[in-house]
């Protein structure tokens, strides 16, 4: 049998390659993911996952790819984010084979008022139309932050750097998609040793005694127990 044989002079068939990012956060205790118009004459101007194309002369990674377009079309710089799945085929794109490969990135509540920009927020459970295999990517993100939740500090992302009991007890039960005791939540993170009391007290909302506030221990990201 006659062995293919590359001549070195070979033009590679290069389907598109793009990023796509489920950007999360969270809004009236809702999981919500980012959208933005697209700026495509072909989807012109349906809301679409933040993302683009690679380019190649100016991005030395796909993460590099990432933060450059979270930085061009949110504002948004130092975000959370983490490779998903990659998603190709040659019909995801009817104008020919395309490859995606998705990040799903956590917007911590604090940065919301500073980002707003060209971002569009919708909960997880209740999202609009949405080209291509989108809505199968924000599915898959959610899947995956929420298995990896309930063993990880990755929903406290979501948080500012100091938070109270209770907002990250709202955190956690949003992203896993389940109401939590506050007492057990409480007892249970105390007992993991993931978080620290900064000594300090504030009045949230419309409490009548301030709140202790707290922040992750430096270093702790996975344990064994589930909250």
């Amino acid at each position: 049998m006659e062995k293919n044989q590359s001549t070195g002079n070979d033009a590679l068939a290069a389907p598109a390659v793009s990023v796509d990012i489920v950007l999360l956060t969270l809004i009236d205790k809702k999981l919500q993911v980012a959208l933005v118009k697209s700026r495509s004459s072909y989807l012109n101007g349906q809301l679409a996952l933040i993302g683009g194309t690679v380019h190649p002369d100016e991005d030395k990674t796909l993460d590099h790819a990432v933060h450059r377009i979270l930085a061009k079309r949110g504002g948004l710089k130092k975000i959370f984010v983490e490779q998903l799945y990659t998603f190709g085929s040659r019909d995801r794109d009817d104008r020919g084979w395309s490859v995606s490969v998705a990040y799903y990135g956590l917007l911590p509540i604090t940065e919301l008022e500073k980002n707003e920009q060209e971002l569009t927020f919708y909960p997880v459970d209740k999202l609009p139309k949405l080209p291509f295999d989108h809505k199968k990517i924000v599915n898959t993100a959610v899947e995956r932050v929420r298995g990896k939740g309930g063993y990880s500090t990755i929903p406290a992302r979501l948080l500012g750097q100091k938070f109270s009991m209770l907002q990250m007890k709202q955190i956690y039960s949003a992203v896993l998609g389940e109401e939590i005791d506050m007492a057990a939540f409480r007892r249970k993170v105390l007992s993991l040793g993931i978080v620290r009391t900064t000594n300090e007290k504030v009045r949230l909302g419309r409490a009548t005694r301030p709140s202790e506030l707290f922040e992750l221990v430096p270093g702790v990201v996975n344990f064994d127990s589930r909250i």
